[in-house]
This record gives structure tokens, C-alpha cells and sequence, in this order.
């Protein structure tokens, strides 16, 4: 009878050894240190038996606690890693799963201690953080490309915020909202795309998680929350967490405020299909909590993944609901809420003798952006970049008249129009007409980034007269 062979012991391979290893490497020094945290916290979630990650110490004194671990097992166990990777570990600052990209970061940081001359893992597990990697990074380009500002607007040239105010508003005549499946749906998609057309358009963010209140909560309970709550027959709406709200400073990470909570009454149109959806859909009021039920961090939200309210929706699911809304909405291909705000800003450097400095500041604010962001911000700049100081002058109200204008066009042909003025800064308007004279043209060629700016802004003083109405009746703002 032959002997029994004996067990081959399983290699050892501890966190110590992980980070010799990868700092032996030829990486950036950076990269190494954000890769060796992500296998910090993969240790620390292994290794703690009762499901709770919750824990006070510094990476540096974790990395104490475990560096005699033999992470071996672990990360030999591909379908254990990516699970606590995609489902379990959590964002130390907001409980919620980890985002994307740095789900992809970690899986980053397996391969890199798995390199030659690391960790030896087989092929096939090797295959599988591989396979993983690509599919999270697809997955990611998917939802940059989803929500690439222009992008909507490139299929769609057409469509600009008077077309979207129109449109909706067209919407909201034609659409049935009784309480059946068809008139739900429309009745939901009606308040999603309402919030980015009755409102000036916010980020993702800020809208995703909304409950509701019947009263409004007291300053202290408003505190990083996003709410619609109701004062008599008025909604308003209270955005306290959303991306510029604070920023962290010094070695502390204290918080500093940048912008203040964001408080505003809801547009009057949106507000009653708001009060319809409560109604018809029993959405709970967050104001009748009862202190065992705060104290276990009940939540309802408005727009949900369930019939109970309960779940709510992450950045990204939300996102790619707003955009099937708009779809349905508007019966267009690739919009989405950063194509919302690419045209809304568009239409105010578009119209910008409508708007003075101090009105400019309100917008810039009401949008989550920091005062004077979005006039100048490039991701949603119109024109080509080598226009910037003439675009710039004339969003910082320089009078655009007849020498001005000549100035400009020199060497160009250009057709006769009549460009306006901008508000003063104490809020009285001033209007100055000009006749922009047509110059001969040169032997040099029109050009035609030139032509694209006039154009506009002629366009933009036709327009005038049509949003000071659409303003009045509350169509828009």
C-alpha cells in the first residue's frame, strides 16, 4: 500500500510582504500608497468575523493590526475578493457602497501584488480580476459617455432650453396623469425631467436621494439632507448635501462652507404635480417618524426603486432614470441630466444682456456651481476657445457698440445687426443699441467661429421679449 502523501501547505504570503513587494516596484510612489490602502481595507474586511467594518483606526494602524495576516487565501479566492470589492465595502465618509472607479482601483491594486514575483495565483484567477477590471471600466466609460454634457447636444442640435421649456410645457398639456400605469409613469417622469426644467438645473446628486416632509424640519434636522417639504399650500425644497457644499481644509479635513443650503419655494406647476404624486403613489411623510424609527434611520423617498418607498437611488441609477424620463419626455436619443445643464448655460451666455452680476451670482448659486463658476466654465463653453477674451468681455457686460463690433470684425463680413446691452449691477436695466455695420471683405477667408458668436447673440436679442414673457408666466425660473 503506498504512503499517503502529504498536504502541500498553503504558500504564506503576508500584508507585510504585500507592501514590500509593491514598493519594490516601478511605480509611482503615489499609486503604490493608494494601492496598498485598498488592500489594507480588503484585510481588515477579511479578517473581521462579525460583518462590521466600522472602525476608528488610521490605515497606518491597521496596517500594524494586520501585517502579519497571510492574505494568501484571500486573494487566492477571486469571487471572495470581488464580492467584498462590489458589495461590501463601503465609503468611510457616507456609508454607501464605493464608487466605481474606485471599485476598479482595488481590483487594480490585486493584480499589481499578483505581478510576477508577487503573490502567485493561477491563471484563471488571474483572468478573472482581469475580466472584472475590463467590465468595471466599460461600465464606467458607459456612464461618462452617458453623461458627457455635449453629448445629447450633438445628436441633437436642435434642442436647446427654449425647445426643452416648450416642449415639456407641451407635455404637461397632452399627457394623461390619471392613476393608472401609463398616467404613473408619465406622472413620474413629468417631476423627474420637471426638476431640471422648472428649476435651474442641479447636479445628479442633489436630487437623487429626496424625501418628503409635510413641515418643514428644523435647521439642525435640514443638515445633510435633501428634502421637498410643505408650508401650507406651498412645497419648497431644501438641498443641504450636494457636491460644493463644503469643502474639507487643512491636515484636520475640517469642513468649511462653500456655498449655503440651497432653500427655495418649488415653481407652482411643479409643485402640484408633486402634491398628485404624493397623493396617488402614499408616499410617507418623513415628519411622522416616530423617534424609534429616526433612531433607526428610517427613510422614504419620493422617487424610489420600490412601490414602499424604501430604496432609494444611487448617482448613477438615478442618472440613467432621468435620462429614460427625458427619452420619454422629449423623444430624443442620449440626453441626460449634464445635457440639461449644458443647455441651460448655454442659454444664459447665450442671453446674457438679460442677466446683471448680481443676477449672475444668484444662478451660478442656485445651479451648485461656486459664484461666477458657470459663465466662464469650459466644459460648456459654445464657441471656439481662440473667442474666449471676446466672449469673456461680453459676459462681463461690456457694451458691444458700433467701434466695438468693428473692431472685432476687422477683416471679416459680417451681416448688419443690432446687439444690446447688459443690466447694471444695482439692478436697473440699460439698454444700448448699436448697429453693427457690415465691414468689406478681404482676401482673407470669413471666419466662421466669428460668424457662430454674432449669430448668436442676434438671435439672443430676438429672444428678449419671448423669455421676459416665459419668465412672467413662470414657464421658466
Amino acid at each position: 500500500m503506498p504512503p499517503k502523501r502529504k498536504s502541500k501547505k498553503s504558500e504564506v504570503f503576508t500584508l507585510q510582504q504585500a507592501k514590500d513587494y509593491l514598493y519594490s516596484r516601478n511605480h509611482a510612489e503615489a499609486s503604490k500608497a493608494l494601492w496598498m490602502n485598498c488592500i489594507i481595507t480588503l484585510t481588515h474586511y477579511y479578517k473581521t468575523i462579525d460583518g462590521s467594518s466600522v472602525t476608528t483606526l488610521t490605515k497606518a494602524e491597521q496596517f500594524e493590526k494586520y501585517k502579519d495576516v497571510n492574505i494568501q487565501p484571500l486573494i487566492t479566492d477571486a469571487d471572495k475578493v470581488i464580492d467584498l470589492i462590489m458589495n461590501k465595502i463601503e465609503n468611510s465618509t457616507n456609508g454607501k457602497s464605493i464608487a466605481l472607479e474606485t471599485k476598479k482601483t482595488y481590483i487594480a491594486a490585486v493584480q499589481r501584488i499578483t505581478d510576477p514575483g508577487g503573490l502567485k495565483v493561477s491563471k484563471e484567477v488571474q483572468d478573472t480580476y482581469e475580466d472584472k477590471y475590463q467590465a468595471i471600466a466599460k461600465e464606467s466609460t458607459d456612464i461618462r459617455n452617458l453623461n458627457a454634457p455635449k453629448a445629447g447636444v450633438e445628436k441633437h442640435p436642435d434642442f436647446s432650453w427654449i425647445t426643452a421649456v416648450t416642449e415639456y410645457n407641451q407635455f404637461l398639456t397632452e399627457a394623461s396623469f390619471t392613476n393608472t400605469k401609463v398616467g404613473k409613469k408619465n406622472l413620474r417622469a413629468a417631476i423627474g425631467v420637471g426638476f431640471y426644467v422648472f428649476m435651474r438645473p442641479r447636479r445628479v446628486q442633489d436630487f437623487a436621494s429626496l424625501m418628503y416632509y409635510s413641515k418643514r424640519p428644523s435647521d439642525r434636522e435640514l443638515e445633510g439632507i435633501n428634502i421637498i417639504y410643505g408650508d401650507g399650500d406651498k412645497l419648497f425644497m431644501s438641498i443641504d448635501k450636494f457636491k460644493t457644499r463644503f469643502r474639507t481644509t487643512g491636515r484636520t479635513n475640517k469642513k468649511k462652507e462653500v456655498l449655503p443650503r440651497f432653500e427655495k419655494e418649488l415653481n407652482p406647476r411643479l409643485a402640484e404635480l408633486l402634491k398628485d404624486y404624493i397623493k396617488k403613489d402614499n408616499i410617507p411623510d418623513m415628519s411622522k417618524l416616530t423617534t424609534t424609527q429616526k433612531r433607526a434611520g428610517v427613510a422614504y423617498y419620493i422617487l424610489s426603486k420600490d412601490e414602499e418607498h424604501k430604496e432609494g437611488y444611487d448617482d448613477n441609477s438615478f442618472s440613467k432614470l432621468i435620462s429614460g424620463f427625458l427619452k420619454h419626455i422629449f423623444k430624443r436619443n442620449g440626453l441626460s441630466v449634464n445635457t440639461m445643464r449644458h443647455i441651460y448655460n448655454t442659454f444664459i451666455m447665450s442671453n446674457v444682456q438679460l442677466f446683471n452680476d448680481k443676477k449672475m451670482k444668484e444662478i451660478s448659486i442656485e445651479v451648485g456651481d461656486k459664484p461666477r463658476e458657470m459663465p466662464t466654465n469650459t466644459r460648456y463653453r459654445t464657441v471656439d476657445p481662440k473667442l474666449a477674451d471676446i466672449e469673456k468681455s461680453v459676459l462681463e457686460g461690456i457694451i458691444v457698440d458700433n467701434d466695438y463690433a468693428k473692431k472685432l470684425m476687422e477683416g471679416n463680413a459680417e451681416q448688419a445687426g443690432s446687439i444690446q446691452g447688459v443690466a447694471k449691477d444695482d439692478g436697473e436695466e440699460e439698454v444700448v443699441s448699436g448697429e453693427v455695420r457690415q465691414v468689406p471683405q478681404t482676401d482673407n477667408v470669413v471666419d466662421e467661429d466669428l460668424n457662430v458668436l454674432y449669430t448668436r447673440l442676434g438671435e439672443a436679442t430676438m429672444q428678449v421679449e419671448l423669455i421676459k414673457s416665459m419668465i412672467a408666466k413662470k414657464l421658466i425660473f
